[in-house]
């Protein structure tokens, strides 16, 4: 491809190596029998990169939606407009937020199976329930992100993904691979080259906020051009039962 911004795709690899490297780091230093301090330190992890990364005007939190006395599930990553919202409660990185304040939201799984992909399909429900009678419509964009998880082939044979969720954007496990639906919500799903799941999703996050403030047209998604491309690399997933 042409015009490819190749340091910044390899900075990006990069910082998801990073990320890889300190989830080891925690297996190593952390008792396996711990995986509740395990999970809420890999949340963190990916908290601060994103807090790096994205620009100042999205925030980077954990907390809940809340519209008319109705309140979402507590979500690991909460993605909103600071410079046009405040959250309604905030202390230290937990907010609670009015629904129109949030663009996106990421659950974080430090090892991926059908269990717990259930669970974050659960709490997507609860936003979408009250996007729903708050909005009328679906604005925020949910994905999954995950340090590792079973074979992809495992994933996609799960009854959760085939077809594709309508509560759920995208799954990102960044020692595998970029699910996403192929064309719309409710077609089967496609899974996209592995080096790039962290690019991919900062993408897609930023390419949600532009759209969200009508910056769209202003400004050009650096990472537009180049996730096109690597969502047209998919990767061949047998889908068998078995691993």
């Amino acid at each position: 491809m042409q015009n490819r911004p190749v340091e910044m795709i390899e900075y990006y690899r990069l910082l998801q190596e990073e990320m890889l490297h300190k989830k080891k780091v925690l297996d190593v230093l952390i008792d396996s029998k711990q995986r509740y301090t395990k999970g809420i330190l890999c949340e963190d992890v990916v908290r601060r990169m994103l807090r790096n990364i994205l620009p100042n005007d999205i925030a980077v939190a954990q907390g809940f939606v809340y519209y008319s006395g109705k309140k979402s599930q507590q979500c690991d990553v909460v993605l909103y407009n600071s410079a046009r919202y405040a959250p309604f409660l905030s202390v230290n990185d937990l907010v609670v937020l009015p629904v129109e304040a949030v663009t996106a939201l990421i659950e974080i799984k430090t090892y991926l199976n059908q269990n717990e992909l259930h669970k974050a399909l659960d709490c997507f429900q609860s936003i979408d329930d009250i996007c729903f009678e708050a909005l009328g419509h679906f604005p925020i964009r949910k994905y999954v992100l995950a340090f590792s998880s079973i074979s992809l082939k495992s994933l996609f044979c799960s009854s959760q993904l085939t077809p594709f969720p309508s509560q759920l954007d995208a799954i990102g496990i960044l020692d595998k691979g970029f699910i996403l639906q192929e064309t719309a919500p409710s077609t089967n799903p496609q899974a996209h080259k592995s080096s790039d799941v962290l690019f991919s999703l900062v993408g897609q996050l930023l390419g949600q906020f532009y759209f969200s403030t009508g910056m769209v047209g202003e400004l050009k998604n650096p990472y537009e051009s180049y996730f096109d491309q690597i969502s047209s690399e998919k990767i061949e997933v047998e889908k068998s039962q078995d691993d």
